[in-house]
């Protein structure tokens, strides 16, 4: 309903897009004549060598244990392939995963300990099997060098460059989750790729200080137009 009273207020033109996948979903419901800026969630990471990630043996998924997140799909999976896995949240799925055998559940911890758990990890497990607006977990994994196994329908899709920083599978699919999950029993594989995701993130890195200039960029170009 907010949408569709967004598209008939007609005074508003510029608007900003966290991701590709945000964008195409919001377009058909905004005005004609809106633009779309993009820009990228701030990362709030330090610069620090990264881990080898090849070198951990933890496979790590961050986030609230609800449905739409696609925690069962990992946690039954990883359990089928006999694969430990450590849940970093908490929410109403919490007792059907902890039940699983191999599978350790946190609850929720600070920022300095996911922050460990990361540093520790082998790969991160992004599974949501909704879009999500950005995932900000996975580009934090990426800032430490840990590569990432991604659902294909989710915005965070777009900052994994499939078989090179992390591995892509298919919405949903078990079998297909199952194929990401085996790739990453090479050791080299996983170094390598968490290399290669470091390097990609701190290229274009999006900190505070990239963050508020990207923002204030986007807001002169909307007031000139108006002004104009």
């Amino acid at each position: 309903q907010l949408l569709n009273v967004l598209k008939g207020e007609m005074r508003v033109t510029d608007y900003i897009s966290l991701s590709r996948r945000s964008a195409a979903l919001l377009t058909p419901y905004l005005p004609r004549q809106a633009r779309l800026h993009p820009l990228q969630n701030v990362i709030d990471a330090v610069a620090e060598p990264p881990v080898d990630a090849g070198r951990n043996r933890t496979i790590l998924c961050i986030g609230r244990l609800d449905q739409e997140k696609g925690v069962m799909l990992v946690a039954e999976t990883a359990h089928r392939l006999g694969l430990p896995i450590l849940f970093v949240g908490d929410g109403p799925l919490r007792g059907e995963v902890e039940a699983l055998p191999g599978v350790t559940v946190t609850g929720w911890i600070s920022s300095e300990a996911v922050r460990r758990a990361l540093d520790d990890a082998r790969c991160l497990v992004f599974p949501s099997l909704w879009y999500e607006t950005y995932g900000l977990v996975v580009s934090e994994a990426a800032a430490r060098g840990v590569p990432a196994i991604v659902s294909d329908i989710s915005a965070a899709a777009e900052r994994i460059e499939d078989g090179v920083t992390g591995w892509r599978f298919r919405n949903g699919d078990p079998a297909d989750l199952a194929r990401c999950l085996e790739l990453i029993q090479n050791d080299e594989l996983v170094s390598g790729a968490g290399k290669s995701a470091y390097r990609a993130f701190w290229a274009n890195a999006e900190t505070r200080d990239t963050h508020a200039d990207n923002l204030v960029r986007i807001y002169r170009c909307a007031m000139r137009d108006a002004a104009a």
